[in-house]
């Protein structure tokens, strides 16, 4: 059975066998600095970096200027996810796995930060170390760990040297302080320190806003077709309020008005419809009028076209 994790990896290894190389108008540099070793130890926790692991990170390139800073990031260098340029020393030159280590050499600035590292490493190694910060894959297998893949290299500080004996060890301190401070951090600083966080998030919120469109489009839709519905009612109540009138200021004669004539005026276009329903109701007037003339019963002789205009609309409409 195995499992694995994701782990800021901060080890300390003591210089070692270093040559320290000073020619005039050129970098200082202190060769053959251990700057990973094989084993991590943290109390009882332990874990170990397989040599094809770290020759895999140097084949990679992930050591090549790796920056050298004097002591760890403080608790705002860790919050932004950048370092306080100002406590640069130098730079990682010429990386390579020797003695089941990762060696290198460092190329120093000219200024205070340079000195610092160079005098201390020189004067004083056994006060102080150089600290490995990466970013990595810790696998659990079998009742051991070992670091899987070294992912991210973010630095190699100079650290004060520990009470462990050892010499390496995990700081335990800047463990604690890589855990991120969700109260403060910034939607930025999120993406970049978690981006599968992040994409997830915006995924799941990309599918909670469609889904709540999609309801809101919905609800607008029956909420148009209720209200098409209801102006439709009042047309035609209106109409046939406006049909009613009309019939009632005419003289019609009321067995003239019959169902295939309601249904002809309330059908008409309401562009103009006054103008048009009066025009009917003439034209009506004059048919039946010339009806009777003829000696007909004002019907056209049709009784299933009779019926008063209540009977004639309700058949209509209903």
């Amino acid at each position: 059975m195995s499992n694995k994790a994701h782990k800021r990896l901060v080890e300390e290894i003591k210089f070692g066998d270093v040559q320290f190389v000073e020619t005039e108008g050129m970098p200082r540099v202190i060769k053959n600095v251990a700057l990973l070793g094989g084993v991590a130890r943290r109390g009882k926790d332990s874990y170990s970096y397989p040599v094809h692991v770290m020759e895999n990170a140097v084949r990679a390139g992930k050591y090549d200027n790796c920056r050298c800073f004097i002591n760890h990031p403080g608790d705002q260098d860790i919050k932004s996810g950048r370092r306080d340029l100002m406590n640069l020393a130098g730079i990682v030159k010429s990386p390579r796995v020797e003695e089941g280590k990762i060696k290198g050499d460092i190329q120093l600035l000219p200024d205070q930060f340079g000195d610092k590292f160079f005098n201390i490493a020189k004067m004083m190694p056994e006060a102080a170390s150089c600290s490995h910060v990466a970013d990595g894959k810790l696998k659990y297998e079998g009742g051991n760990a070992f670091v899987e893949e070294i992912k991210t290299v973010l630095s190699v500080d100079l650290v004060v040297q520990g009470a462990t004996t050892l010499n390496v060890f995990e700081s335990e301190e800047y463990q604690k302080g890589t855990e991120m401070d969700y109260a403060d951090i910034t939607i930025a600083e999120f993406k970049t320190k978690r981006p599968d966080l992040a994409k997830t998030l915006i995924e799941e919120g990309q599918q909670s806003r469609d889904d709540e469109v999609k309801k809101l489009v919905e609800s607008s839709n029956a909420l148009k077709i209720l209200v098409d519905e209801q102006k439709v009612k009042e047309a035609q109540a209106n109409r046939k309020i406006a049909v009613t009138k009309l019939l009632e200021e005419s003289k019609l004669p009321k067995t003239a008005k019959t169902v295939l004539f309601v249904e002809q005026l309330v059908g008409l276009d309401d562009e103009g419809f006054d103008e048009k329903a009066k025009k009917l109701i003439e034209d009506r007037m004059s048919l039946v009028g010339g009806v009777k003339n003829m000696g007909g019963g004002g019907n056209g002789g049709n009784k299933d076209e009779s019926g008063d205009f209540d009977s004639a609309y309700n058949s209509l409409t209903g």
